[in-house]
């Protein structure tokens, strides 16, 4: 190969010739690697897998592989919640660079993971109390998982414990005092008849009807009393009638009932009870049994607040307070612990390091196998 103008190369023997065209091919190698280096980092070819600086210096691998996500696990617990408790939801999901957990319309979680490596964890929910879900008893949590091959989700329902009614309906509700329209109506005149012609009963204005006392002001057509437990009649004078003069109305004075106040019924009319702060009834058995000393009672694994006596009834127990109730009314189950069987609730159970079981028969078999 002639290299003209290196007239001094051709000087020089040929062993050393032959080292300098070996460094030379060395520096042309060394140079066309490090341009290659430098376009493929400028320039993601097709089917390349896209790496991610991790915090050490080196490099993360991109777990999503043109894949959606992968969803492995999702539960919350417990699945029925009190008034202070709430749900802890675990989850497992593969492949996603983003990850949203929404509790009843609420994002709770939202999680950025752009290396789509695999996340395991749990979070903790809103208490049961703050959670809005209108007349439902039960929502719905969400595990939303995202990446640039689409988005999938799971879901759960979860619902409230059910209470038993604050207070029982009464078996004969409070008498209302309010009667109802009169009707028909009295209406104004809307034309004189001529002299010579009689007045109409059903023509003339409203008349001046008799205004009952104070101690009896109840203006009630006789049906009307009746029904409502009015029986004293005060004047035979019509506070109102009817402009045929077929409906008549008279003046009935409030009648005696019996008022609950503090535990206690006394016999009482109904304003009289109002005055007081108290609950009216007309009947004083009635007044009797809503009147009944009050107790937090767990029946059937509800707390509700009802009268003592009830609370027996149905086979409940009587707390003082909405905790000891909400304490005591766990569920129960018969626990296998320590190779003992006892009947307690499931949350004792658990701190026993025991095992719960629907029957004695089951957890009596299952402390059999733990004894062996």
């Amino acid at each position: 190969m002639r290299l003209s103008g290196f007239g001094w190369v051709r000087s020089m023997n040929s062993i050393l010739r032959l080292c300098l065209c070996l460094i030379l091919i060395g520096l042309i190698a060394a140079g066309a690697t490090m341009c290659t280096e430098r376009s493929e980092r400028g320039m993601l070819l097709p089917g390349v897998q896209v790496c991610q600086a991790a915090n050490d210096g080196g490099y993360a691998q991109y777990f999503a592989d043109g894949k959606p996500p992968d969803i492995r696990l999702f539960e919350a617990k417990p699945l029925e919640l009190d008034t202070d408790d709430s749900a802890i939801y675990t989850f497992v999901v593969r492949r996603a660079t983003k990850v949203q957990i929404i509790e009843a319309g609420n994002t709770i979680k939202d999680i950025i993971n752009p290396s789509a490596a695999t996340l395991k964890g749990t979070v903790k929910g809103l208490t049961a109390s703050a959670i809005q879900t209108g007349d439902s008893n039960t929502f719905d949590a969400v595990l939303k998982a995202i990446n640039e091959s689409g988005e999938v989700d799971e879901r759960v329902t979860l619902s409230f414990v059910t209470e038993l009614p604050s207070k029982p309906a009464p078996l004969i509700p409070p008498v209302s005092l309010s009667a109802p329209p009169r009707s028909p109506q009295w209406k104004e005149q809307y034309s004189l008849p001529l002299p010579t012609q009689p007045m109409s009963t059903t023509t003339h204005n409203e008349p001046d009807f008799f205004k009952c006392p104070s101690n009896c002001n109840y203006c009630l057509k006789p049906d009307e009393a009746a029904s409502l437990g009015f029986t004293q009649r005060c004047s035979e004078q019509l506070c109102y009638y009817s402009p045929d003069n077929q409906q008549k109305w008279y003046c009935y004075s409030e009648p005696e009932g019996w008022c609950c106040k503090d535990n206690k019924v006394i016999q009482a009319t109904k304003t009289e009870c109002a005055r007081l702060g108290g609950d009216w009834y007309a009947n004083q058995a009635e007044a009797v049994r809503a009147c009944q000393p009050m107790c937090w009672c767990c029946a059937g694994g509800k707390v509700g607040q009802i009268p003592q006596t009830e609370c027996a009834q149905i086979g409940g127990a009587c707390y003082s307070t909405q905790a000891q109730a909400m304490q005591a009314c766990q569920p129960m189950c018969w626990c296998c612990a320590g190779g003992k069987v006892v009947q307690t609730t499931q949350t004792q159970c658990t701190q026993m390091g025991g095992a719960c079981y629907a029957t004695q028969a089951e957890a009596t078999r299952a402390c059999q196998r733990y004894l062996k």
